[in-house]
């Protein structure tokens, strides 16, 4: 039974019966104001507000969500319900960080559009009959703290002082609180019944009000006429009559309403609810101040300015800009934008705004008038905007790859949530983004996707750097700049971050050893404080990184040992299980693991013990195993134990710094890499474990640690691809040796040939193998080559002389052309085209001495050479010619009347 309190109402009551009432207040409102049927929670060791497992109350139980079909618009809406902004991440396998659930598992196969307000309004199986699922398939979201409400919003706020003491998990109850005009405030309860109340609750998604109350309360308030409610309406803001102009400082009553929904799924069909989509109302511009924003149907974008509508130039439009229009009209974000005025031509000045997307107004952003910018803008190029209440606003966060404070970190973009690249990503800026999500700041950031690679064509990644101070409280508030050239390669360098928990319990995690030394190199029972006590950590899968892992947390140095059961049993339960890390997180619950024992019965005789002390292995050292000092497969020391060395990324260069650093450890002076396979063909698969790096060397460093290096998750190989190396010693400096080039893979990958490891070949153990009389052979063919070839350049060389000779001895033949261009000039001019010639190349006197015999011969004739002097003008020779050239379509003047009538004058050479 529920009590409902009629503001308004009065009871004649004896003494007697007041101070029962008094009495028994606590156990009534107790049961009117708890728990209903369909409240969400966040749950599981630790869960925060914003992250946790996810929970439903049901007929005064809670029970989990399994992770079948369920994906992001079901954990977006979850996240809605609860008051939050949108999801930042979701997991179906929560036992990996907040734990498996106890109770049933009530819902099964929840399928949402996105738009709803309310889980239980999307499709879904489960509740009142048994669902197939099990715990390891339940659902965990984490939510961000940044919410943008829409015009006309309503929640439920807690912050009454009449509900002190109701269970905080309820997200069902509180005091109505109504968003307009960017301003959220306490609804006035003056005229607000239970029409009213089941509207609201409708709106959140709710069936309807299970009880409500005025309460009383100091301004200012929202005052709105209702008189149009006669019957419940899916939005509240149906019930408007007109739309708020501003709060006032107070109301007849000083009250405000306080409503406890509750959801009837005998009523889910028959009593649809609201939507943002359907309850969106925005701010009425029908007395528009300057820089007021409007959307003309079908959506063209208008700006109130100079006492006159305006439109906006789409040449420097984007989402940023988009999104600020939607905010200002009460929307959350934009969902598209449209250019080319393919939602219409306006008319009147047109304007260009460039926006961050942080903006809450459009006047905020930077705004110029197409007449004073360099743009070429008409009508024709006004945009159009479509906003959602349901997307992201612009320069939303999200972490990916985790269900927590974890995660691959992406940004929203106006259409996808993008990777954002490692390049220059401070814990400045993790900070900034950490405190963007909800959380108090950042402990860490991993690069080069320790969480995971971008592997849709949408996770291409973000183009901007960010240049924090650390201050900030949006990422796209700190300064900016573009990604250099080279520094970004998609799938390999997303960033991922790690943000400081928000549990008040400062010793969740903690680690201890028990039942062995204390004292550096400290051995004992390893123990976690988890949920308020001590417990143990089960063996099952745990190694050597996951107990690096857990000396580092202790500040113990790196792990000696791991020996399951070898200080006995925990009193505690066991709180771990599954523990698989990959040696750079810094606590223990950062590494993947489950709560509990996962049914794998886990006991006492599998605790895990240890042993910390310093590391026997150096990180950076090198070895080869399964060969011999010169060859064999690469190992490195990491995290206090050898690995192999992946492939994927190891090069030639990286090889011979290998080599070197080898040859400097062990004292035989190898300064190169005769040969290296990139696959397990070579010297066999390890065994352990894999180090996945980078090495960009550039050939003369003395060590793999002086080259940069970009470490990547072991999960992007395998020991197909473990290293093998063939390390020698040249002759010469290595400067002078021929490079050979290595043969490949199928996959492009360079490849050594298989040599067997216990060769007799003393190649293997960086010998020259060759004979003698084959190296002389080679060096005396070498020479005989370079002989010849020096011939082969003497003898072009001297042909290429004899042509360039013999083509100036032919030049005179090239003269007819110019002379007849010459002569057209001076024909135009009025000059005598053959003095002309003459003057400008008389004839030497030693003409004839230049050749062997003084007579010239043209065409087969032989002609006197000083007869060249003597033509008449126009005379006839024995010389064959062109015809006369056209002197009026010459065009080095321009065409000019023939003043020398029908008789053209020519001269000939």
């Amino acid at each position: 039974a529920h009590v409902r309190e009629y503001s308004g109402s009065t009871f004649m009551m004896t003494l007697k019966g007041f101070f029962l009432l008094a009495a028994l207040a606590p156990w009534l409102l107790g049961s009117a104001w708890g728990e209903e049927n369909g409240d969400l929670r966040l749950a599981g060791y630790g869960a925060s507000s914003l992250a946790g497992r996810l929970e439903v109350a049901w007929n005064g139980d809670w029970g989990t969500v399994c992770g079948t079909r369920f994906e992001n618009h079901a954990a977006g809406v979850a996240c809605r319900q609860l008051g939050l902004g949108h999801a930042v991440s979701y997991s179906t396998t929560p036992a990996i960080r907040y734990g498996p659930g106890t109770g049933a598992v009530l819902l099964e196969e929840v399928i949402c559009h996105g738009n709803e307000s309310h889980l239980l309004r999307c499709i879904h199986s489960g509740l009142d009959t048994p669902t197939s699922c099990q715990h390891d398939s339940d659902v965990s979201i984490a939510c961000s703290n940044v919410t943008t409400p829409y015009s006309g919003q309503v929640r439920l706020s807690r912050e009454s002082p009449s509900q002190l003491g109701s269970p905080s998990h309820s997200n069902s109850l509180g005091r109505v609180e109504f968003y307009f005009r960017r301003q959220w405030g306490p609804l006035c309860s003056d005229g607000l019944g239970e029409n009213k109340a089941n509207s609201i609750c409708r709106q959140l998604g709710y069936t309807n009000a299970a009880s409500f109350r005025s309460v009383s309360s100091d301004g200012p308030f929202w005052i709105v006429p209702t008189t149009s409610c006669s019957t419940p309406q899916p939005c509240f803001t149906d019930c408007l009559d007109t739309l708020p102009v501003a709060m006032e400082s107070t109301c007849p009553s000083n009250a405000i309403m306080e409503v406890q929904c509750a959801f009837n799924l005998s009523l889910a069909d028959s009593k649809s609810s609201g939507s943002p989509d359907l309850c969106t109302r925005p701010t009425d511009p029908s007395s528009p101040e300057p820089g007021a924003v409007r959307l003309v149907d079908p959506g063209l974008v208008e700006i109130f300015l100079n006492g006159d509508w305006g439109t906006v130039c789409d040449t420097v439009f984007g989402y940023p800009e988009a999104d600020v229009v939607c905010k200002e009209l009460g929307y959350p974000g934009a969902l598209r934008f449209y250019t080319d005025s393919l939602l219409g031509n306006g008319s009147g000045t047109i304007y260009t705004f460039n926006c961050s997307g942080i903006e809450s107004q459009l006047m905020e952003c930077s705004a110029a008038t197409i007449a004073s910018s360099n743009l070429q803008c008409s009508h024709d190029d006004d945009v159009g905007v479509e906003c959602s209440p349901v997307v992201p606003p612009y320069g939303s966060l999200a972490l990916r790859e985790s269900a927590g404070s974890a995660g691959r970190l992406l940004i929203f973009t106006g259409e996808v949530f993008q990777p954002i690249c490692d390049a220059s990503f401070t814990l400045e800026d993790a900070h900034v983004a950490c405190r963007q999500l909800g959380y108090a700041g950042a402990s860490s950031v991993v690069g080069n996707n320790y969480y995971g690679l971008a592997e849709s064509v949408s996770d291409r990644l973000y183009g901007n750097v960010f240049h924090c101070s650390g201050s900030e409280d949006h990422l796209l508030s700190c300064d900016t700049a573009r990604v250099g050239a080279g520094l970004c390669r998609d799938e390999y360098d997303a960033v991922g971050i790690r943000c400081a928990s928000v549990s008040s319990n400062s010793d969740e995690g903690s680690l201890r050893l028990v039942g062995g030394a204390s004292a550096p190199p400290a051995a004992g029972r390893l123990e976690i404080f988890l949920e308020g006590e001590w417990g143990s950590v089960c063996g099952a899968e745990f190694d050597h990184l996951a107990a690096h892992v857990a000396c580092q947390q202790l500040d113990y140095g790196t792990a000696v040992s791991v020996a399951p059961g070898s200080f006995g049993s925990g009193s505690g339960p066991a709180h771990l299980t599954s523990v698989r890390c990959q040696g750079s997180e810094q606590t223990l619950l950062e590494c993947a693991h489950r709560v509990g024992d996962g049914g794998e019965g886990c006991s006492g005789q599998t605790d895990v013990g240890l042993e910390c002390g310093p590391a026997s292995v150096m990180d950076g050292e090198l070895r080869v195993a399964n060969g011999n000092e010169s060859a064999g497969r690469l190992e490195v020391g990491y995290h206090g134990v050898w690995m192999s060395v992946c492939g994927r990324f190891f090069s030639d260069k990286a090889a011979d710094v290998a080599c070197r650093q080898l040859g400097a450890q062990m004292g035989l002076g190898f300064d190169h890499a005769a040969e290296y396979c990139t696959d397990a063909s070579c010297f066999g698969e390890s065994d352990g474990f894999i180090h996945v790096a980078d090495y960009q060397c550039r050939g003369n460093e003395q060590s793999l640690q002086d080259c940069q290096i970009e470490i990547y998750s072991s999960t992007l190989c395998d020991h197909a691809a473990d290293v093998g190396i063939f390390c020698a010693v040249s002759p010469s400096p290595p400067s002078s040796r021929l490079p050979s080039l290595p043969r490949t893979t199928a996959s492009g990958r360079p490849k050594a040939t298989p040599t067997p490891v216990e060769s007799s070949d003393p190649g293997v153990n960086g010998k020259d193998p060759t004979p003698f009389f084959v190296q002389a052979s080679f060096y005396v063919l070498v020479g005989v080559g370079g002989v010849v070839l020096l011939a082969l350049i003497f003898a072009v060389t001297l042909c290429c002389f004899c042509a360039i000779k013999k083509k100036q001895l032919s030049w005179p033949s090239t003269r007819p052309r110019v002379a007849a261009v010459n002569a057209g000039n001076d024909l135009a001019r009025g000059r005598d085209p053959i003095a002309s010639e003459l003057a400008a190349n008389p004839v030497k006197e030693d003409f004839a001495e230049d050749y062997d015999d003084p007579s010239l011969t043209v065409e087969g004739e032989t002609i006197d050479p000083s007869a060249v002097t003597k033509f008449p003008h126009g005379a006839s020779n024995s010389i064959p010619t062109e015809p006369p050239p056209n002197y009026d379509e010459l065009d080095f003047l321009p065409p000019q009347e023939n003043s020398y009538g029908s008789e053209t004058k020519t001269g000939e050479l």
